[in-house]
């Protein structure tokens, strides 16, 4: 790091890295790849690590020198949660950081999503920040470089900026794949149909082709092929009690009869 953050108010010099205080390192609006504001982000989790392990675990936030002030590239999440942490009396200092080059800024956005680290970014939040490197005139085939991605993930990922809101939420809640939804979209734009009125017909027609599918397997099969991602959502005791409740109450109706 230079000589001219390293003589800068709140820095302070460890043995294999800088340790800056957190209120010295300035947030810039508009360059985390969540597309999140800062003050909304979710450290819920974060803190509750922090109490426990400390700060040392945590990577190096990534930081800049920028117009005589430090300038935080990667690490939104570590550094809310630690700011957090201080205001509520917890006895952090400083914060390990590591220091990147000035880059423009389109740049800096490519670094911060290639390098993005916490919680890994959801589709649509992926989809955006491409957005945004496209409109600094960004290739797909330049942005898949940086990002290390292929081409088609890239293009995948901005049909999703044209996701409806409800295709969206769909996506986002976890109830729609990332594929599916792009079929959709470019299904809609090339018939004009409504984006949510071929999802349900899409999603439908999935939902009877599996069940045509499950039905023609032997019993023992079907039923393995059920159990199977229950045994593993939620253990094979569980699984095993609701059934043997179930066995049970089946013949509790059957006497009852």
């Amino acid at each position: 790091m230079p000589s001219a953050i390293k003589s800068m108010d709140g820095v302070h010099h460890g043995l294999d890295q800088w340790n800056i205080e957190p209120d010295k390192i300035h947030v810039r609006p508009g360059f985390n790849p969540r597309g999140i504001p800062y003050e909304e982000l979710d450290v819920d989790d974060l803190k509750d690590f922090i109490r426990v392990n400390g700060v040392r675990p945590l990577p190096a936030l990534r930081v800049c020198l920028r117009n005589g002030r430090i300038e935080l590239v990667m690490g939104h999440r570590r550094l809310k949660a630690i700011r957090e942490l201080i205001a509520e009396g917890e006895p952090i200092k400083t914060v390990a950081c590591q220091q990147e080059t000035i880059l423009a800024d389109d740049k800096l956005l490519a670094l911060a999503i290639s390098e993005n680290q916490g919680l890994a970014l959801t589709p649509i939040q992926e989809a955006e920040a491409y957005k945004r490197l496209v409109n600094f005139n960004w290739t797909v085939e330049e942005i898949a470089r940086s990002i290390g991605k292929s081409a088609g993930h890239i293009y995948d990922r901005l049909r999703l900026t044209e996701a409806e809101m409800e295709v969206k939420q769909a996506i986002q809640d976890g109830t729609v794949t990332v594929t599916d939804a792009v079929a959709v979209i470019k299904e809609a734009s090339k018939t004009g149909n409504d984006q949510k009125v071929l999802l349900k017909k899409r999603q439908a027609t999935k939902v009877d082709r599996r069940t045509k599918a499950m039905q023609s397997l032997p019993v023992e099969e079907r039923l393995w092929s059920e159990l199977c991602p229950l045994v593993v959502k939620y253990g094979a005791n569980m699984v095993y009690n609701v059934l043997e409740s179930h066995a049970i109450l089946e013949n509790i109706e059957n006497t009852n009869e």
